[in-house]
């Protein structure tokens, strides 16, 4: 018998390991969902600014990645985009008896950094601000952002097809 490896000292360090990962995750998932919960609310406000109904935005008012405010006919949404680097994630926010955008914001990224910053730039005039006020047919003619036509097209077609569902205040608001 030449060597015999003794794989217990090994074994107890990734068994410990996984305990100690275990717990952390544990203790800290609900903070994170709740830290990620604020997160969209202030997005959301951001978004809305004044247009932002007077009611509270619980995280139960999302109904399939939608919020209805029926009084208003305001309809945000949680959109998906396939962006260069991967998924950019959208909330957009219009009125749903205009197809009028309120606005865009992009929450999350993956997008080069430097080239793709117009994604975080909210500020008036910014590329993001084009869509503010365009209908859902208005979309098609914002330009590509130079040197990011992926990212830029993938958000302008995000939003676009949002906008072509069949209006969720019509089936989620009885007047």
């Amino acid at each position: 018998m030449a060597e015999r490896t003794n794989l217990l000292g090994p074994v107890l360090v990734a068994a410990f390991c996984a305990l100690v990962l275990s717990i952390t995750h544990l203790t800290t998932a609900g903070q994170i969902a709740d830290n990620q919960r604020a997160h969209d609310q202030r997005a959301l406000r951001d978004l809305l600014g004044e247009t932002l109904p007077d009611t509270a935005l619980l995280a139960e008012a999302w109904q399939d990645d939608q919020i209805v405010w029926c009084a208003q006919r305001i309809v945000a949404a949680r959109l998906q985009a396939d962006g260069y680097a991967g998924p950019i994630e959208l909330l957009l926010a219009w009125r749903s008896d205009q197809r009028e955008i309120i606005g865009v914001s992009v929450v999350r990224h993956l997008e080069t950094p430097g080239i793709a910053d117009f994604l975080n730039d909210h500020q008036q005039g910014s590329w993001l601000d084009e869509f503010r006020t365009s209908t859902a047919t208005g979309v098609g003619h914002i330009d590509a952002v130079t040197g990011a036509t992926i990212s830029s097209n993938a958000v302008r077609q995000a939003v676009a097809q949002a906008l072509q569902l069949p209006d969720p205040a019509n089936t989620r608001c009885r007047s």
